[in-house]
């Protein structure tokens, strides 16, 4: 046994025999056999609440001191582990001490604690639906669905996750209220999304979360040049290892590392615009349809975990729809629509991307049709527009298309020169960049298209040539004053 768990075993042991707790029958909580708070279904004293894998709720060492921390831990039906839900709402554990959220702060991520009971609201709990609904109307816990033993509780706005559910003892909980009405305009949403933002930095494949100096001071030294905003792309795909994750559907631990990073991203200052998985052509679809419907789903539901600001992170399923040049429909229509509706399941109300066919067409967004979901930026790729003359008219074309739909908001999801026309080009990056608002360019860490000086400089002082610092910027003021096309 490992020294820490026998040091808490001995603990705990401690505890149950000061207590008289560890065990025993258990009894109704009142005279009438109901619970407290608004919940009116019976419940039994000194009883296990349980999270959604079978873990205990539990006070960490057994401590009775105020501030304890309430983690989660394996049950082992100690005093520690008891819980009853009292007349007036409080949840009484340990030494007759109750579950408070530390200073009654209602803020997201605010920690639970063991506290002298005191009749406030940061002791006040209300089952129902299987949540535990306290201070400010937000719902007990599990950070990021990490259910392990040593975990701490916090509480967070109510969203009807796994990570929130939890069962008191034999309990049945009352059926939760029905779902709010949805938003009155999502298109207004959508827009909204868009509002604030000017110029932003493509960032390719694996650098999303091992760019020299980590994502965050990443960020802040962009957004310190005005990019307002990224696009990150999980490097996966069925037939091609992109970025050494393998063909099958990837491990939770690998999705996590792509999610820690987009967390790191924002906390750094700037907007997100992240995709599941990455180029994606029709054989792809024909042969491993399943792993990468099961991959998105998997992608989009830990997404939901982390809480991201819904202002702050647009997600969409595939970086590329390759394999048509235009002339040949949409062939991934179905898909489209099937893959958006997956991600809308497990982040609703969120805005959400879609995306067009093929790499650097942007005329397949006006042969696509519009999904029906209104809460939705549309995005493109091009690459063969090495001028502002040449912007102004996709510019115009895709403005047609958005009033064709409704006026739906358009993203420029990635753009630049290739290879020799790189350095000719930079001339005309500026008021390029300045015609199509907000704009998103290819300047990346990366193999492709580096305007950094080097994928491998960690000097984020002076990362970028400096010629592209000074259009980003001159960019930046002059789209400041454009509402945008369309």
């Amino acid at each position: 046994m490992k020294l820490d768990s026998l040091l808490r075993t001995l603990a705990v042991a401690a505890a149950c025999a000061a207590l008289g707790a560890c065990g025993g029958k258990l009894a109704p909580s009142g005279a009438d056999g109901t619970t407290g708070g608004t919940t009116d279904a019976p419940l039994s004293s000194g009883a296990a609440i349980t999270d959604s894998t079978g873990l205990c709720v539990d006070v960490q060492w057994a401590a009775t001191d105020d501030g304890t921390p309430v983690q989660l831990w394996d049950c082992n039906g100690t005093a520690a582990q008891q819980w009853t839900l009292d007349g007036s709402g409080q949840l009484v554990g340990l030494a007759g001490k109750c579950l408070d959220v530390r200073w009654g702060d209602s803020t997201n991520g605010t920690p639970v604690q063991l506290y002298t009971c005191n009749g406030t609201a940061a002791q006040k709990w209300t089952y129902q639906g299987g949540q535990l609904i306290g201070v400010g109307g937000k719902c007990l816990d599990v950070p990021g669905s990490r259910s392990v033993a040593g975990q701490t509780l916090q509480i967070w706005d109510c969203n009807g996750g796994s990570n929130q559910q939890f069962k008191l003892g034999d309990m049945t909980p009352p059926p939760p209220p029905p779902p709010p009405p949805p938003p009155p305009d999502d298109l207004a949403a959508a827009k909204a999304f868009l509002a604030p933002l000017r110029v932003g930095f493509n960032v390719e494949r694996g650098w999303a979360w091992s760019v020299p100096g980590g994502p965050r001071a990443e960020a802040q030294y962009l957004a310190s040049l005005g990019i307002t905003h990224v696009r990150l792309f999980f490097p996966w795909s069925p037939t091609v290892n992109y970025g050494g994750l393998g063909f099958g559907v990837p491990s939770e631990q690998q999705m996590r590392t792509f999610l820690d990073a987009i967390n790191e991203w924002i906390a750094g200052g700037v907007t997100v615009f992240a995709d599941c998985a990455d180029l994606m052509g029709t054989d792809d679809f024909a042969g491993h349809k399943d792993a990468i419907y099961a991959e998105v789903k998997q992608m989009a539901e830990l997404a939901a975990t982390y809480h991201f600001p819904k202002d702050k992170l647009a997600l969409g399923p595939i970086n590329e729809w390759i394999g048509d040049d235009g002339a040949g429909g949409d062939p991934y229509g179905q898909y489209r629509v099937e893959l958006h509706a997956i991600i809308r399941a497990a982040l609703p109300g969120y805005v959400l991307t879609v995306s067009s066919d093929y790499w650097d067409y942007y005329r397949n967004l006006e042969a696509m049709d519009a999904i029906g979901d209104q809460r939705v930026i549309y995005s493109f790729h091009a690459y063969e527009q090495h001028s502002p003359a040449d912007w102004q008219g996709v510019a115009a074309g895709i403005a047609d298309w958005s009033r064709a739909h409704g006026g739906v908001p358009v993203l420029m999801g990635e753009a630049g020169p290739y290879g020799a026309d790189q350095a000719s080009w930079l001339g005309d990056l500026e008021p390029a960049m300045a015609v199509f608002r907000p704009t998103l360019w290819a300047i990346t860490y990366g193999s492709v298209l580096p305007w950094n000086k080097s994928g491998d400089d960690a000097t984020l002082t002076d990362a970028l040539y400096g010629p592209v610092v000074d259009a980003i910027k001159a960019a930046n003021a002059a789209l400041a004053g454009n509402d945008g096309a369309p």
